[in-house]
């Protein structure tokens, strides 16, 4: 877990400075946003002009500079490259106002030498990317975040009801020193990520809440297949949000009541500390509870099939992962757990640990329903409190040698 969640570094200090809506400076030069257009506008890789019509299309920046909010903007068959620069942050296509942005079949955005392929940010709420093939991004694919004040880091509003759907990742965020992602949501909520295709990225899909709660979220129907440096789902909590001594959420951040459901994930994490979908707290005081994993596939990742890691006092209570189908997985081995040697393959693990971090024991887990096999552990746990948590009603195949070890 280590890699899955502290390298944010670099993406945060990018994606914290990503201006409010109407704020953008192109890469070679000022330009100032033209007047807002309605209804649908027509982009082309090699458009021009402002018309954005169906029969004279501009550019994709164009495009996107003049929609409206609610307006749809259709990116004809091609390749968009070329950085627009926002606040200091390089990427191809800025979604900064409720636009509905839609890749025809072929619509490809290569950001090679951007951060980011496609970011979601300033009062974006309520817009759709679906469609793209992306690829290349130095950081992350497709990124939606809260844009910030120019003088604060307070973000000037959350986002919520974002729609990123349809769409095709790979090799993005490749940086072995610090592995970004091909989906990466941060801070929202009521938004679906639903339907994509991730593979050959460092990492999957992404869910932290850096600058406020990342919370009833959907995580439905993607296949994230070999992003070997990083996890293929993960859902991190990497800010203080637990008041002290209670350990109950304060509400200033949290990773919560989030849905992953009928994924597909399978051999993520391989060259590093990555599992097919792991829930983790990634800072002291840290929350991510109450999400359910449900009848998602995950084969053949580093580190377990479904992973709840604590490390320090933190809320990583009542998940539910139920109806699931894992095999053959922690690969790679997990070596978080000082004194104990998990070198074998787990299709569950739920621990918190060691002692002297301060973790306390995960309770509400629910783990049932599940079908697990060729593993040498189906369900392995460490500080779990087993009386206050349910395992039940799980199938274990014949392959699986320990069908539960809890320590």
């Amino acid at each position: 877990m280590t890699r899955s969640v502290r390298n944010i570094a670099v993406a945060l200090a990018a994606a914290a400075a990503i201006a409010p809506a109407g704020i953008a400076v192109a890469a070679h030069g000022h330009h100032h946003r033209h007047q807002w257009k309605p209804g649908t506008l027509w982009a082309s890789a090699t458009g021009a002009g402002s018309a954005c019509s169906r029969a004279v299309p501009c550019t994709l920046t164009t495009a996107l500079d003049t929609a409206g909010p609610g307006a749809t903007v259709r990116a004809l068959k091609g390749t968009y490259a070329g950085s627009t620069t926002v606040a200091g942050v390089t990427m191809v296509a800025p979604v900064v106002s409720r636009v509905h942005l839609i890749g025809q079949r072929g619509a490809v955005i290569d950001a090679t030498g951007d951060q980011f392929g496609i970011a979601i940010t300033g009062s974006a709420s309520g817009s759709t990317v679906r469609g793209f093939t992306v690829e290349n991004a130095g950081d992350t694919g497709i990124v939606a975040v809260p844009g910030t004040a120019a003088a604060a880091p307070a973000p000037t509003a959350a986002l919520s009801h974002i729609t990123i759907a349809d769409n095709t990742l790979r090799g993005n965020g490749l940086n072995p020193t610090t592995p970004g992602w091909a989906i990466h949501l941060l801070s929202a909520s009521d938004s679906t990520v639903a339907g994509n295709r991730a593979s050959g990225n460092g990492g999957g899909i992404y869910l932290t809440d850096e600058v406020g709660p990342n919370h009833n979220n959907r995580v439905i129907g993607n296949r994230v297949t070999n992003n070997s440096l990083q996890c293929g789902i993960i859902l991190a909590g990497h800010v203080a949000t637990l008041n002290v001594p209670s350990l109950t959420p304060n509400g200033t951040g949290g990773v919560y009541k989030n849905l992953v459901a009928h994924n597909v994930v399978i051999a993520n994490g391989t060259t590093s500390q990555g599992g097919g979908i792991l829930l983790g707290g990634g800072a002291p005081l840290a929350a991510v509870y109450s999400n359910v994993i449900t009848h998602n596939t995950a084969i053949g990742n580093g580190l377990a099939g479904v992973v709840i890691h604590q490390h320090g006092p933190a809320d990583l209570n009542n998940n539910v992962i139920t109806g699931n189908r894992l095999s053959h997985n922690n690969v790679g081995g997990d070596p978080d757990y000082p004194g104990f040697t998990i070198n074998f393959t787990v299709n569950i693990l739920v621990a918190s640990g060691p002692a002297i971090s301060g973790a306390g024991p995960i309770t509400g887990t629910v783990i049932t329903h599940n079908r697990l096999s060729n593993a040498q552990v189906g369900i392995w746990t460490l500080n779990t409190q087993g009386n206050q948590n349910t395992i039940a009603h799980n199938r274990f195949a014949a392959s699986i040698t320990t069908p539960i070890s809890a320590n």
